[in-house]
């Protein structure tokens, strides 16, 4: 999405405590990245002693998507990166979770 592996990796393990990151996103991303970062309130946990993120609400996704002013052309597509970047984020914090 307009970011370098290696940078990416840095990035995510980075404490935010300790540094300040920056990067670019580029314009064909802007709008799956403000979709996803809108969204982050949304993430549903598994229920039990060691509950777990599972995936966002995609019950409210459309409504996301008008927040963040998607075009109605663009949404299945944009749908697409915000799952892939759901996927991507699951992943990373199920590896640091074992």
């Amino acid at each position: 999405m307009g970011l370098a592996n290696d940078e990416a990796e840095e990035w995510a393990g980075a404490d935010a405590d300790d540094v300040e990151e920056s990067f670019e996103i580029y314009a064909e991303n802007a709008p799956a990245v403000a979709v996803f970062t809108s969204m982050a309130t949304q993430w549903q946990w598994t229920g039990g002693m060691q509950s777990y993120r599972c995936g966002l609400n995609h019950a409210v996704l459309q409504l996301h998507m008008d927040k963040c002013r998607v075009p109605r052309e663009r949404q299945f597509e944009v749908m697409d990166d915000v799952q892939a970047m759901e996927r991507a984020a699951l992943q990373v914090w199920n590896e640091q979770a074992t």
